[in-house]
């Protein structure tokens, strides 16, 4: 019997992947979180020219020395699904531990409705994909929330939001 002290820790760099639908609320949220832990930090910013951006996450955490692993700020036109198989694959460099929806209070229920698309970078109408499914998408996945955002936000408003948040997730 091994005994937890002696125990090896899984294969992969630790990554946390940080996703939703508004970019500025999701790096400041990213960024806090990869200094608070010691974590590198890999941005959309640094995914954003990858035809495959979830492929590209993986390679680039394989380069992280930081041994307490890294904090992945994900793109929008990325599909958490794509996302979540590419970091949890045994062929991945990465080990995805949590994925972290965070969703700015201000805009969470316009979010969840909007009517327009993210065209992938391929630029194929055929494939794009409505921006309300992403956000919907985000939070079904995620195994944490962070609400962002919310201190201004009238009452019902928060309300209903919360009810549309915990009904998907």
């Amino acid at each position: 019997m091994i005994s937890q002290d002696n125990a090896q820790r899984p294969a992969g760099v630790p990554v946390l992947a940080v996703v939703g639908t508004r970019p500025d609320a999701r790096l400041e949220y990213a960024t806090e979180l990869a200094r608070t832990l010691g974590r590198q930090l890999v941005t959309s910013f640094q995914l954003r020219g990858a035809e495959e951006p979830a492929s590209e996450a993986s390679r680039l955490t394989a380069r992280v020395e930081t041994p307490a692993g890294a904090v992945v700020e994900i793109p929008d036109r990325v599909s958490t699904a794509d996302l979540t198989a590419e970091l949890s694959s045994t062929a991945s460099a990465a080990r995805l531990e949590d994925v972290i929806c965070v969703v700015d209070a201000a805009y969470g229920v316009q979010d969840l409705f909007r009517e327009d698309y993210l065209v992938p970078r391929s630029g194929h109408p055929s494939t794009a994909t409505a921006r309300s499914l992403v956000s919907i998408t985000h939070v079904e996945y995620a195994s944490l929330i962070v609400l962002v955002n919310w201190e201004d936000v009238p009452t019902d408003e928060l309300r209903t939001l919360l009810a549309l948040v915990w009904q998907i997730a």
